[in-house]
């Protein structure tokens, strides 16, 4: 199946390639279609919480941190049910992230520390 080739009409004289597509657009149509949105939970709920995440959340405010862990408990809660949340309470792609500066600076000062100093100070 090649996406290149794959297309959608708009009008019946316009054809848009899905190449065509903005990253925005596609990135808001992997946000509804996973279906997280519609069980209120963020993209930065579902990490694997390897070593970096977990240095990460440390550094969340205490509200931020209690908010991911309502919303993780309220998420598997509805799966449990087999329900969704209301329209109103889905999560909108415009407050979705919240943990990657945390993280970016967590992955920034590992690297730091693995690069080697360029020079020795002698006294």
């Amino acid at each position: 199946m090649e996406t290149a080739k794959k297309t959608e009409r708009r009008n019946k004289d316009q054809v848009i390639t899905l190449s065509d597509y903005t990253w925005l657009e596609r990135s808001k149509a992997r946000f509804t279609s996973g279906g997280r949105n519609q069980l209120g939970l963020k993209k930065d709920d579902l990490l694997c919480e390897g070593e970096n995440v977990r240095e990460a959340l440390t550094r969340l405010p205490r509200s931020t941190l209690e908010e991911r862990h309502l919303r993780v408990c309220r998420a598997v809660n509805l799966l449990l049910k087999k329900q969704v949340l209301a329209p109103e309470q889905w999560t909108k792609y415009s407050e979705d992230p919240y943990l990657q500066p945390y993280l970016e600076e967590v992955q920034r000062e590992k690297s730091a520390k693995k690069k080697p100093a360029l020079f020795c100070v002698e006294k």
